[in-house]
């Protein structure tokens, strides 16, 4: 991951033998990753905050760097520069996203999903600096790989995931508009060290807003219907005008078990458990 906060001269030279390392580049230093294998940039080269290449190498455009994604780098190393300087926050980035990345012990307490009055603080400092941006942000959610079973949250997916949409919440409340937003857990299936050791697994639980130079999270709902293929028609059923989309006759559970008794016969024996009548009439969600 490639720091673009403001460096000194000695944090410089470590993150030099850091990119070397990334570049597979023969270096003299001790491999700093050796707790694990970080998940690598798509970048090539680091920038800093003005936007220049820390590195020049041979295929690599810095000037590719948005321009945005510069700006927000330094409004945030102004906002959080201690906490940056201390790897408690760690923006990084590449041509496509701006990573932001804070460890989930800097925003929840041990398997909770509530926010401190630090942590609501410091998401609020970050969407004041997102705010005026029309870039999309995916909130990313990730655990290490302790089990988790609780009343609350049966595994490590529903954890992360509720992570993610509770900072999607505060952001929402600072005036991101909910459209840029996306709230996403992987559990503990995108590490980013090793869970083999205790600096791996805190590593691992974190929580990353991906800052995207798009300004759509996904196609319109209408385009992905252009793309829908729909049976073709039979010759009798064209010529009778017969009409490819109708009303559903039953309700979409019902349609949904009609389905289950044709594919699996013998599922139609196995009643389904706790249904009452007020459960059939209440309403979907």
């Amino acid at each position: 991951m490639y720091s673009i906060s403001q460096v000194s001269e000695q944090k410089y030279r470590v993150l030099s033998a850091t990119f070397s390392e990334a570049f597979n580049a023969p270096i003299d230093e001790q491999n700093i990753f050796s707790e694990g294998q970080p998940q690598h940039s798509h970048t090539n080269t680091p920038i800093d905050l003005d936007g220049r290449a820390l590195e020049d190498r041979p295929g690599n455009d810095a000037n590719e760097v948005p321009e945005t994604f510069t700006r927000i780098a330094e409004q945030l190393e102004q906002s959080f520069q201690s906490l940056i300087e201390k790897d408690l926050i760690v923006v990084a980035g590449d041509e496509r996203w701006l990573q932001i990345e804070l460890p989930s012990e800097v925003l929840f307490s041990s398997g909770g999903v509530q926010m401190s009055e630090a942590a609501a603080a410091i998401i609020d400092d970050i969407a004041m600096t997102l705010i005026n941006h029309n870039n999309v942000i995916r909130v990313e959610g990730f655990t290490d790989d302790v089990p988790i079973n609780t009343v609350q949250f049966e595994s490590n997916w529903e954890l992360s995931t509720a992570r993610a949409a509770a900072v999607v919440r505060q952001l929402v409340n600072r005036g991101i508009e909910p459209e840029r937003l996306a709230a996403i857990g992987y559990g503990e299936f995108q590490p980013a060290q090793s869970n083999s050791t205790e600096a791996g697994r805190s590593k691992n639980r974190r929580i990353v807003l991906m800052v995207s130079t798009r300004n759509r999270l996904r196609p319109d709902a209408a385009q992905v219907d252009d793309l829908i293929i729909a049976p073709t028609p039979s010759i009798e059923s064209a010529a009778e005008d017969v009409p490819l989309v109708r009303g559903l006759e039953r309700s979409a559970m019902d349609e949904a078990r009609a389905w289950l008794s044709d594919r699996y016969p013998e599922a139609a024996l196995i009643e389904p458990s706790g249904e009452t009548e007020a459960s059939a009439e209440s309403t979907s969600q």
